[in-house]
């Protein structure tokens, strides 16, 4: 297969070598502007965005989690998530699985090349699947037992567990396919971007990544002929080059303090949409006094969602009322709903889980111990500390005592998976899909998630039985019972459903805010600039 590959590359050294003049006639018109009276001149098409990171890695991977969200703009998956969260073909034109969800088979795409002028086929699939199971997202690749290229064009993927989400999971960004002729190095990292996309990696550094149109493109080709994207990773930085005309683009994760500004700048414009990302309060479950369902109760009860949508991020962000967004659909139980700000309900609990102040301090106490807990958010958000704050003041009036402990991302990946803090202010992960059933293992199962929620054998027996459910409508049912039952133990609150909002300059056009962050920048390939 590589012998293959290598001579379809030099065969298609040969013919650009003397079909330049036709690949140039293929690409898109620029577009024009005025700059004077009668005058016309032609409008570049290039795009210059803003990162909220530095650059840290160019495999699928690393340009989704490290690298500014470019990952598919350089790599295409087998399937793709579209808009109302319908699985679409991509790289795969069809694919269908076994009764038990154990065998998964793939009918590729023909006519693909990659960057490096090579073919896309089902060694390109195997090569893809067996580096992530070993160096990738791991969880996505559970009980992966082989995968098999069949033909030049059909793959099948073998596990020794059911995988009724796998075609889901395979439209995840970080699972999109690298060529097979990839070099790695020692230590298997990705050494050079080959991918199918609408876009080609020219260079990349921590600070700056660019990115050249892919004119062989398979689907319609972009009309930009540059991207680059640049680390800004303080967001008043970011805000000041978008206003400086420095950058065409930004996303606003994290920055909901600056939206009125940037909304106020009849210069840019706004784009959101409703993601399936929500903003949460999760508790220590494992230690006092959240192990106590009644304490659990009552924090839900203390915190007023609304005045957080409506006073701290002036409404660019919705109440959450579920346990997941309604952006995930049918998938929702709209029957369980989170427990209401009731002050005065949550003052009961407490007094039912044996707090009072004692000692008319203002603080409540059991045992001789006071309510005194910390609250630990990440540092680099802004609205993080707002909503903290607030929070800190709420819980003073209800009297308990709280610290606050803002930490970088990495410390607060440690301590939520170690469940070693009181209360963590961050968001909802493992939901990228269309069907956010990864979640529930994830989070609730008491022996097999990364976090670990829950114990009880209820919930744990419900999980089990969705991931061994291939039947919809049954899983439908399980998915509602098992947020009716979640919601029930409180062992989280739910505070919020985010708008994923984006700012671009008014010269950009046909820009589109996504529903999964993991494809925020998805839409450049639909995009053109314009003359102001």
């Amino acid at each position: 297969m590589f012998n293959r590959k290598m001579i379809s590359l030099v065969i298609c050294i040969l013919l650009l070598t003397g079909m330049v003049t036709g690949c140039i006639g293929q690409q898109a018109e620029p577009q024009e502007g005025r700059v004077g009276e009668g005058e016309k001149v032609e409008v570049p098409q290039e795009l210059t965005l803003a990162s909220n990171m530095e650059f840290m890695g160019i495999d699928p991977g690393s340009l989704n989690f490290r690298g500014g969200l470019l990952t598919s703009l350089i790599y295409e998956g087998l399937v793709s998530l579209g808009t109302g969260n319908v699985l679409n073909p991509a790289l795969a034109e069809s694919w269908e699985m076994s009764l038990d969800g154990k065998v998964w088979t793939f009918r590729l795409r023909e006519g693909v090349l990659f960057h490096d002028g090579t073919s896309f086929d089902s060694e390109d699939v195997k090569f893809t699947a067996e580096w992530n199971a070993e160096h990738g997202f791991k969880v996505w690749w559970k009980g992966l037992n082989k995968v098999e290229a069949i033909d030049e064009h059909t793959v099948k993927f073998v596990f020794d567990i059911p995988r009724f989400t796998f075609d889901s999971e395979l439209a995840l960004t970080e699972n999109f396919i690298m060529s097979s002729t990839t070099p790695l190095d020692e230590k298997c990292v990705v050494q050079e971007a080959i991918g199918t996309g609408p876009f080609k990696l020219s260079s990349w550094s921590s600070e700056r990544i660019e990115l050249e149109r892919n004119n062989d493109y398979w689907s319609e080709k972009p009309k930009l002929e540059r991207v680059v994207a640049v680390a800004i990773p303080d967001s008043e930085t970011r805000v000041i080059a978008l206003e400086a005309r420095e950058v065409d683009a930004i996303w606003t994760r994290g920055m909901f303090a600056a939206i009125p500004r940037l909304k106020a700048n009849p210069a840019l414009e706004m784009h959101r949409e409703l993601s399936v990302s929500t903003g949460v309060l999760y508790m220590g479950t494992d230690r006092e006094p959240f192990d106590d369902l009644y304490v659990r109760k009552a924090i839900n009860h203390m915190i007023n969602r609304e005045d957080i949508v409506t006073h701290l991020l002036d409404g660019y962000v919705v109440e959450a009322k579920y346990m997941f967004s309604p952006a995930f659909g049918e998938f929702v139980n709209r029957d369980a709903r989170n427990l209401a700000y009731d002050p005065e309900q949550a003052k009961q609990l407490l007094k039912d889980a044996g707090f009072e102040d004692q000692d008319n301090d203002g603080i409540l106490e059991r045992n001789g111990k006071c309510f005194h807990i910390a609250l630990t958010y990440d540092v680099a958000l802004p609205d993080h500390r707002l909503i903290a704050e607030y929070l800190q003041h709420e819980f003073q009036k209800a009297g308990i005592k709280m610290d606050l402990n803002p930490v970088e991302l990495a410390l607060m990946r440690e301590m939520k998976g170690t469940g070693e803090f009181d209360l963590l202010l961050s968001s909802q992960w493992f939901i990228p899909h269309n069907e956010p059933a990864n979640h529930y293992r994830q989070y609730f199962h008491s022996t097999e998630g990364r976090f670990r929620f829950l114990d009880d054998p209820e919930v744990d027996a419900l999980i089990d039985q969705l991931d061994a459910t291939g039947d919809r409508a049954e899983r439908l049912k399980l998915h509602h019972k098992l947020q009716k039952e979640i919601l029930e133990r409180a062992p989280v609150v739910y505070l919020y459903n985010h708008y994923s909002a984006l700012f671009t300059r008014g010269t950009v056009n046909n820009f589109e805010a996504p529903v999964h962050s993991r494809k925020i920048w998805y839409s450049l390939k639909n995009v053109y600039m314009r003359g102001e």
